[in-house]
């Protein structure tokens, strides 16, 4: 058994620390008759420290290493059926009340890689005293640079990677810009990492029951609203809408979510208060109602009965008022179908003792505004056929549903 650390690895250089963990990216001494033969051909790892007697839950070592070796087999298994970006572990070990991750060293998380040049563009913010010359307070905003092409292949990688790990029966439950990682500069190929709060449904912690999952889990803004309202039965699509949120911030003009577009104080990783975080998400997605006020039977046999009317009447103009009328019912139907979260009826929740005000939903081009189709603005959209960005869209749209049960993740 090695005793210290200083016999296996060299330039030490702590990249991260939280009560969680110590991050470290190391050189490995490659003389070393300790290291693992993965571990010698690299020429850098990153080692993720833990104290055994330091245990905030959910978060597990333990559970992470288990999880992550499971994936790695699976992955092995299945090498010949598409991607699957998974972080890639070495070695584990333990040394006194420590244990020790070393992993694959990513140069860039996904936070990192957008600041790169390839895929933004610095412009600075001059205050009120500033001049010409170009003296500045020393800030700047950032303008995305990335193609809608490109996040359409982030999407497919990614919707890849999550597949595998729910069809494995993992749920992550901290997907977060910071989390998600790239071994080049290039968005296209991301690696889900950082597994020490995921949840194995086949292995159901003792501490932790099926339906009574622990609710401080994700962060900041990709925190769900079940979770904010109490909702411990949960399952995969938590991490559904997580990747949701990533995706404003991907299609947003300057990698700042809508969710907190003007609240100047925070940023996407800001800690912030469940109930301000909720009454963000109602503003954006609009406030859920557990009751529809059009159900599909009415609104067929309307349109029938409609149908019908004109038939008779063989007047254009009303036919074409009609049929306005019919779209605009569609419309408010689809709305509904979307904002519907019947759960909330459960007196358990209170949810129906807020009194809250209702918000319309925002439409999807200032959610995510590298959408629109504009040849006059330079918002780096590349792809013009208005039904491949409606398949983004509608992508998007169902990651983001309120309905856990209608929630999925699927993409042309």
């Amino acid at each position: 058994m090695v005793s210290k650390l200083k016999e296996l690895y060299t330039d030490n250089q702590l990249i991260h620390n939280s009560p969680i963990s110590d991050i470290y990216k190391v050189k490995p001494i490659k003389e070393s008759s300790n290291l693992t033969e993965l571990e010698k051909k690299q020429d850098f790892l990153i080692l993720k420290i833990v104290d055994l007697d330091f245990k905030i839950p959910p978060h597990s070592i333990k559970r992470e290493i288990e999880t992550i070796k499971v994936l790695q087999e699976k992955k092995k298994e299945q090498s010949n059926e598409g991607y699957i970006g998974i972080i890639e572990m070495f070695n584990n070990f333990q040394i006194v009340d420590d244990m020790i991750l070393s992993l694959k060293y990513y140069p860039f998380t996904l936070n990192q890689l957008v600041l790169n040049s390839k895929y933004s563009r610095k412009k600075i913010k001059f205050n009120s005293i500033g001049d010409m010359s170009g003296n500045s307070n020393g800030e700047y905003e950032l303008k995305n640079k990335i193609k809608v092409s490109e996040l359409r292949e982030f999407i497919i990688k990614m919707v890849s990677s999550l597949n595998f790990i729910h069809q494995n029966q993992i749920i992550h439950r901290d997907l977060k810009m910071s989390n998600i990682f790239f071994e080049a500069n290039d968005l296209t190929k991301p690696i889900i990492g950082d597994f020490s709060c995921c949840y194995n449904l086949n292995q159901p912690p003792e501490d932790e029951p099926l339906d009574f999952k622990y609710l401080d889990i994700s962060s900041g803004i990709y925190k769900p609203p079940e979770l904010l309202l109490g909702i411990t039965n949960y399952n995969f699509e938590i991490d559904y809408w997580s990747f949701g949120i990533i995706l404003t911030i991907l299609f947003s003009l300057n990698f700042k979510s809508i969710l907190i577009k003007d609240d100047l104080d925070l940023n996407n990783d800001s800690n912030i208060h469940d109930l301000h975080l909720l009454s963000c998400i109602f503003k954006t997605f609009g406030t859920p109602i557990i009751e529809k006020s059009i159900n599909n039977n009415e609104s067929a046999g309307r349109e029938e009965e409609s149908q019908k009317e004109d038939s008779k009447e063989g007047n254009n103009k009303e036919e074409a008022s009609k049929e306005d009328a019919n779209k605009d019912d569609a419309n408010k139907e689809e709305e509904e179908d979307y904002l519907y979260w019947p759960e909330l009826n459960n007196n358990d929740l209170h949810f129906k003792k807020f009194n809250l005000k209702i918000q319309k939903p925002l439409s999807i081009e200032n959610i995510l505004p590298k959408l629109i189709i504009d040849d006059s603005l330079d918002f780096n959209n590349d792809i013009n056929d208005p039904n491949d960005i409606n398949k983004i869209k509608i992508f998007f749209k169902n990651l983001m549903r309120y309905d856990r049960n209608k929630r999925k993740m699927f993409i042309d």
